[in-house]
């Protein structure tokens, strides 16, 4: 599955940040996409490295380091493999990840049969039962529109969230359920070669309650499918590791569509 964090169009986004993009070599010769932050008006950078699963070339990474007069930096790795090289070379686990440590993710080469099966058999029921609202792609403009109005937490400020969808350009969509011209729930969705991210979403008042949100998540999984992808992810769920208390409504609505959970060993840091 390839992640968000290790393709061009993250990379190009953060740049359009304020970020510097640089790679690190790793032992197999291939190379991993790093993110270095500058502080203003110091001569230090922050670099994380994220989602990476291969051995690291740490003398390359020095290197990196020192052109960049990194003071310090973190890294998350994909799966629990980079760990005794990396602590070895003294990156410590923290209590503050950077990225969600774990996500649930759904097979979408099953048939559409097949993952229905899997899903809560309320969800099934929903989704049986069809709906009265119907399910409509909509801009970035109106998708933002509703996020600032409805989102009950953080979202991006408006010049990097046109940063994000500038960079990813046609592998991100947005898609809308609406009743009566009135907006019930929306979704941003990213795309990688093999994955479709559920990356942001907002439902409004109206929505909240009805379970017409359910149906629009199904429908991004079978658009999802129609592109090809192997993967859908949810991009993030409670993990008792690192609680986060208001994940916990978000986590159960995603367990419900099935698939498999995603453990993500953390975040781990280190000075100089």
């Amino acid at each position: 599955m390839i992640d968000l964090r290790q393709t061009k169009e993250w990379g190009d986004w953060l740049a359009a940040t304020g970020w510097v993009v640089d790679k690190v070599k790793t032992m197999d010769g291939s190379d991993l996409q790093i993110f270095i932050r500058p502080m203003p008006f110091l001569p230090i950078a922050f670099f994380k490295l994220q989602r990476f699963n291969r051995e690291i070339d740490w003398q390359d990474l020095a290197e990196t380091k020192r052109k960049h007069h990194v003071l310090w930096s973190v890294m998350e790795p994909a799966n629990e493999k980079p760990i005794p090289d990396i602590t070895k070379h003294g990156y410590r686990l923290t209590r503050d990840p950077y990225l969600p440590t774990k996500t649930r993710v759904l097979d979408l080469t099953k048939s559409e049969k097949a993952l229905l099966i899997g899903m809560s058999e309320n969800f099934r029921r929903v989704i049986k039962k069809g709906m009265m609202a119907k399910v409509v792609k909509i801009s970035a403009d109106r998708f933002y529109e509703g996020w600032k109005r409805w989102a009950r937490s953080y979202i991006l400020p408006r010049g990097q969230f046109d940063s994000l969808v500038g960079a990813f350009s046609s592998k991100v969509e947005f898609w809308a359920m609406e009743k009566d011209g009135q907006p019930l729930s929306a979704v941003m969705l990213l795309f990688t070669p093999d994955t479709c991210f559920y990356y942001q979403t907002w439902t409004s008042k109206m929505g909240r309650k009805s379970s017409e949100h359910v149906i629009l998540t199904w429908k991004t999984m079978r658009r999802a499918k129609k592109l090809k992808k192997k993967y859908y992810n949810f991009e993030g769920i409670q993990d008792r590791r690192f609680p986060i208390p208001k994940w916990d409504g978000f986590t159960e609505f995603k367990r419900r569509f099935g698939g498999q959970e995603l453990s993500y060993p953390g975040s781990f840091l280190k000075w100089f």
